[in-house]
Order: structure tokens, then C-alpha cells, then sequence
């Protein structure tokens, strides 16, 4: 999620999101039987995958067309600038123009991705489940950045999302009686949630840690994100869904 460069509107400091706006205006999760059909992440995808994250891909949507097709081609597929320049219709000059262009506007380290310890996964879902937002602040950054498309805000640090999770809004939701079930989506750990007693399925959940503590959650909300994904929630635990044993 780049420190929020993605995120659309201001961060909030307090518990208010505003008016959704339009979902299509959002990247969309993609489950990854999808993204790597073996269902195997080999060591020598691992790298491949770093660009399939949804922070990356985020990313890569503020460039222009040119400029993301570009560096798609050369720096994920691999082609050489003269076969871009036959496939895009470009010049070898215009490639290498667009070339630097996208990488200048892209960060150097787009954030590498390590799926957390089995442990710290389960503390996450039975806070979650359980509503202990104390045992969940203690899993959060100080600085942990929650954004919830369509919703165009975001909450910056550990108290602005306290607020958050205790406002009355959020209340309503997190007292349903919620149940997590665990997936993937790009490469990384998901969850996706369903409300009232689990009946109901509410949003998909990227989050990213750091390898202390959750730096980012990513929390997409509405059937819309969930396209492809399995629709019963004890088939999505058995759908590529992380192994913590």
C-alpha cells in the first residue's frame, strides 16, 4: 500500500469514512488458483509474486497506460525494448522514454511480501472473531494505515483506527457475530469476513506485516471484490488457504 500513496482522499484522524464512491474505481483482489493455477508459490515465483501484490498493482494503476504497459513488459515479462516497441507500436526512443518515466514514478522498493508466522495469523483471526480490539491494537503498527475501499479515506496510526473500530458504525458490523475465513488473494494471506453469525458475506481483507506487526490493512468491502472467490466459507478455508500448523 506505499505509506498511503494509493489511497484516495485525506487520512482521518477520527471515526467518520464519508460516502462510498464508485467500486470500479478500485483494484480489485484476484484469487491467486487465478494468479498461479499449480496453486504452488515455488521459490523461484517468489520474486514474480512481489509484483502480483495488491499494493504494487495499486500502484502501478496511478500510471499512465503507456507508461504501465511499458514497464509490465520489460520488467515482468521480460521483453526487450525492441520487442516492446513491435508489440506497442512505439519507437525504441518512445520505450525507453515511458521506461524511465514509470520507474521514476514508481517507488525502488515496492514493499516485499512475506506471509506472517501461522501463529500470529490465528491471534489475528480470534481477535477478529472474538472482538478483542486490545489484543488486535497490540498486532498493529503505530503507524498502521487501515484503508476501506469504496470508502475514499483512510486511517493513519494505531489510536485513529481505535476510534475507528469503536465507533458506532463499525460497532454494528464488528457485534454481528463475525467469522474470518482465510484465503489468498495476490500472492498474500486474505481474509474474508462474513457477518451475522457468519451467514453473510461482508469484504476480503489484505493485510501486510512487516515482520513484527500488521503495517497495513487493506480491508475491500462488498460482494463486488469477492468475484471469484468461493462463495461458502468452508470452502474457502479449504481454497488455497494458508497452512498454520
Amino acid at each position: 500500500m506505499g505509506r498511503g500513496r494509493h489511497h484516495a482522499g485525506p487520512a482521518r484522524a477520527g471515526a467518520s469514512v464519508g460516502e462510498p464512491i464508485d467500486p470500479e474505481s478500485w483494484v480489485t483482489p484476484a484469487p491467486d488458483d487465478a494468479l498461479y493455477p499449480s496453486g504452488v508459490l515455488a521459490d523461484e515465483v517468489l520474486e514474480e509474486r512481489e509484483t502480483a501484490t495488491l499494493a504494487f498493482v495499486a500502484l502501478l494503476q496511478r500510471l499512465p497506460p503507456r507508461q504501465r504497459a511499458v514497464l509490465l513488459l520489460k520488467d515482468v515479462a521480460g521483453f526487450s525494448a525492441e520487442e516492446i516497441g513491435e508489440t506497442l507500436d512505439l519507437s525504441v526512443s518512445a520505450v525507453s522514454s515511458a521506461l524511465h518515466r514509470a520507474r521514476a514514478a514508481m517507488p525502488a522498493d515496492p514493499g516485499a511480501y512475506r506471509d506472517p508466522p501461522p501463529a500470529v495469523v490465528r491471534e489475528y483471526v480470534r481477535c477478529w472473531e472474538s472482538r478483542d480490539l486490545d489484543g488486535l491494537l497490540a498486532l498493529l503498527r503505530e503507524d498502521i494505515v487501515l484503508a476501506m475501499p469504496p470508502w475514499p479515506v483512510w486511517f493513519r496510526g494505531r489510536e485513529a483506527v481505535r476510534r475507528f473500530l469503536t465507533s458506532p458504525r463499525f460497532t454494528a458490523f464488528w457485534t454481528s457475530g463475525i467469522r474470518v475465513a482465510l484465503t489468498r488473494a495476490n500472492g498474500q494471506v486474505a481474509l474474508i469476513f462474513h457477518r451475522d453469525q457468519g451467514q453473510v458475506r461482508h469484504s476480503i481483507q489484505l493485510p501486510r506485516f512487516d515482520g513484527v506487526s500488521f503495517a497495513e490493512i487493506y480491508n475491500l468491502v462488498g460482494t463486488t471484490y469477492l468475484h471469484g472467490f468461493p462463495l461458502d466459507e468452508a470452502a474457502t478455508e479449504r481454497f488455497g488457504a494458508p497452512r498454520l500448523s
